[in-house]
């Protein structure tokens, strides 16, 4: 693992660095200079493939603080990416009433889709300006997969939406393809069990 070009004895030493120094902000009640050490434990472990181990201190770190934009945020993605999708949703419920910007109501909505609770995550998607959301291979490949699992259920009014924001752009026209495509081997799926009856 590693990203090409990166000296992975230098990456791993910073790691081993931020994650000690995190064990010991745990110990001291998490202080506000924390976020600068998230970035680079957040960074380093997922380049160095050690997310899972460092997992568990992360989370405790982001429901301490859920109330702070940039560790809920940093989190919750690491969240999803160690198929931790419950967590991001009990940092929804910890931050409280905190407003979320589009990339966080779009990372919320896919976690309760992917904890099997699809009503909640179209119920963020439907509340979501999609056009504020930046162009990115996770928003995008997330409102693929949330307008995958909204045709499935027939939401027709979120699966709409999401495929209107995927023709919007160059760079996010090829999620929209995917998401008809996706659509198309569903319907025709379904139409081959129908025809076996």
């Amino acid at each position: 693992s590693g990203i090409q070009g990166m000296d992975l004895d230098q990456l791993s030493e910073a790691h081993e660095l931020a994650r000690r120094a995190l064990l010991i902000a745990h110990g001291l009640t998490w202080p506000a200079v924390i976020n600068y050490i998230v970035d680079v434990v957040a960074i380093s472990a997922m380049a160095l493939g050690r997310l899972d181990a460092i997992m568990p201190t992360l989370a405790s770190l982001a429901l301490e603080r859920a109330h702070d934009y940039q560790i809920r945020q940093t989190v919750s993605r690491l969240a999803l990416n160690s198929d931790q999708p419950a967590l991001v949703i009990k940092l929804r419920e910890k931050a409280g009433p905190a407003s979320l910007t589009a990339d966080e109501e779009l990372t919320v909505g896919v976690a309760a889709c992917q904890i099997g609770n699809p009503t909640l995550g179209f119920k963020y998607v439907g509340a979501t300006d999609l056009s504020a959301l930046p162009d990115s291979d996770i928003n995008l490949a997330s409102l693929l997969m949330i307008g995958a699992a909204a045709n499935a259920a027939s939401r027709n009014d979120i699966y709409s939406k999401i495929s209107e924001r995927l023709r919007n752009s160059n760079s996010s026209m090829i999620y929209g393809a995917m998401l008809d495509a996706t659509v198309a081997v569903r319907n025709s799926s379904l139409s081959r069990v129908d025809a076996l009856q």
